[in-house]
């Protein structure tokens, strides 16, 4: 099945059309998202899918914690998020390019999973002048 016929991709897909018109923009995130997914050996849906079938229905309390808490979320969500961040950045460190702009190509994967509803707090790298990174 082509990438693009999966409704997470969709989803994407229009936001993505609202802030590039460059079609060479969006398509190189397409292309990252296909290696990433053949990388995990899931399809985009399935990522999604994983995620938020692991959240049951949240109380009314539940949002009010949100709000103040500014993210909350269940253990078993924050644990697969970790898996995926983990994932995402092992993915792009089998990229070509420098450092800094494979923590691009990062925060571009990123992107799909918050703009299909989940929030991700991967850990980024601080990059030297010299090209090597440190995790914080």
């Amino acid at each position: 099945m082509k990438l693009v016929c999966y409704k997470s991709v969709q989803i994407w897909l229009k936001e993505l059309r609202d802030r590039y018109k460059d079609p060479n923009e969006i398509n190189l995130r397409l292309d990252l998202l296909k290696k990433f997914c053949e990388y995990v050996v899931k399809n985009p849906d399935e990522l999604i899918e994983e995620v938020h079938n692991l959240n049951s229905t949240p109380s009314p309390a539940t949002f009010c914690c949100e709000a103040l808490l500014v993210d909350f979320a269940p253990p078993s969500i924050l644990k697969k998020k970790n898996f995926y961040n983990k994932r995402i950045n092992e993915f792009i460190e089998g990229l070509e390019g420098i450092p800094s702009a494979r923590d691009t190509y990062g925060n571009m994967i990123d992107g799909f999973f918050i703009f299909n509803g989940i929030r991700m707090y991967r850990k980024r790298k601080i990059w030297s002048h010299l090209g090597r990174g440190t995790t914080n």
